[in-house]
């Protein structure tokens, strides 16, 4: 018998949550890479990229600069991706790394804990670029 069940089932496998994270980002990249003009996936990075500039005093024009964007850029700019390499290399960590955590913590408290985290990185990137 070459493989035991028991064997099998140590492989991590990824949960739903994981899974559904997976699509969107694809799917978001989809949208810009192959849907969307240029024009229009230029006013979507505007309003959902993270950028310190929102925080500037003299805020570039065409960069919404209300306190929408200022709120949700922290946890959406984690689902844009600058070409299918950066798209790819994220997937592959979060394919490694994710299932473990999305485990332990369960669907709930992973996506939470994914959005504390790019929220956390938001937070780093503007404390070091104002």
């Amino acid at each position: 018998m070459p493989f035991e069940t028991s064997t099998l089932n140590k492989f991590p496998r990824p949960q739903t949550s994981l899974i559904g994270r997976t699509q969107e980002i694809a799917a978001i990249h989809a949208l810009l890479a192959f849907v969307l003009t240029n024009d229009q996936a230029n006013d979507l990075l505007a309003l959902f990229a993270f950028s310190p500039l929102r925080y500037a005093d003299t805020v570039p024009s065409g960069l919404p600069a209300w306190w929408g964007p200022q709120l949700w850029s922290f946890v959406t700019y984690a689902f844009f991706h600058a070409d299918i390499n950066h798209l790819a290399i994220n997937l592959v960590w979060l394919m490694a790394f994710g299932p473990p955590i999305a485990r332990r913590f369960g669907p709930s408290r992973f996506l939470i804990f994914c959005a504390a985290t790019a929220a956390a990185g938001a937070a780093a990137h503007l404390a070091t670029h104002l």
